[in-house]
């Protein structure tokens, strides 16, 4: 188990966020995947932000820990702890292969959850611009981010949306996925205004 003394900041989000649960039928991670630059983050924080949910970012705590193997166990260990909420749980920075997929799954399945893929697509040249525009990769990092990502597959629980669709436009195709039932409070959606379509690709940054 984890304590306070081994990740404070990671144990304190248990008892410091506020968190409001979606109604569902059975408790949900939703597992962000897709290509760099692709709007993951952009999208897992938002939903976070807006429906109060959990938000477990695989690569902050890498970063806290300075270590990807003691990153990855924290996380895991957090996650056992988080599953005793029964609240939506959404998670990015790992699920890139197949392989995590699975296990991650399993974990969840083992604690009564079910696990969704959300799989954020988009189009070739707006991920360029992306790149460009923020220079959060060097061609060689973008190129092994790139490698690493795994696409789910038929035998997986998928939802695609596009990674150029605005948050609203998002977040209504993940909520029809999920939510079956509402609680006393509905949930307020902000205006839909959504364009481009999200398709899949391979880019070369120089």
């Amino acid at each position: 188990m984890l304590n306070a003394s081994f990740c404070p900041q990671i144990m304190n989000l248990l008892y410091c966020k506020e968190m409001k649960p979606l109604a569902s039928n059975k408790p949900q991670i939703l597992l962000v995947v897709g290509q760099p630059a692709a709007g993951k983050t952009f999208f897992a924080k938002q939903f976070s932000d807006t429906f109060k949910t959990i938000h477990v970012d695989y690569e902050h705590y890498h970063e806290l820990l300075s270590s990807v193997e003691l990153g990855d166990k924290a996380v895991t260990e957090f996650l056992k702890e988080l599953f005793k909420t029964k609240q939506t749980i959404i998670v990015e920075g790992r699920g890139e292969s197949r392989h995590d997929r699975f296990l991650l799954a399993n974990l969840a399945r083992s604690k009564g959850y079910d696990l969704l893929i959300i799989w954020v697509q988009t189009d070739p040249q707006t991920i360029r611009q992306r790149v460009g525009r923020t220079g959060t990769y060097t061609a060689a990092s973008y190129e092994a981010k790139l490698a690493a990502f795994e696409p789910p597959d038929r035998t997986e629980q998928v939802l695609v949306i596009s990674g150029r669709h605005t948050f609203s436009g998002q977040a209504k195709m993940v909520l029809k996925r999920i939510v079956t039932q509402r609680s006393a409070s509905p949930l307020t959606m902000p205006p839909d205004r959504t364009s481009g379509n999200g398709t899949s690709g391979r880019i070369t940054v120089n």
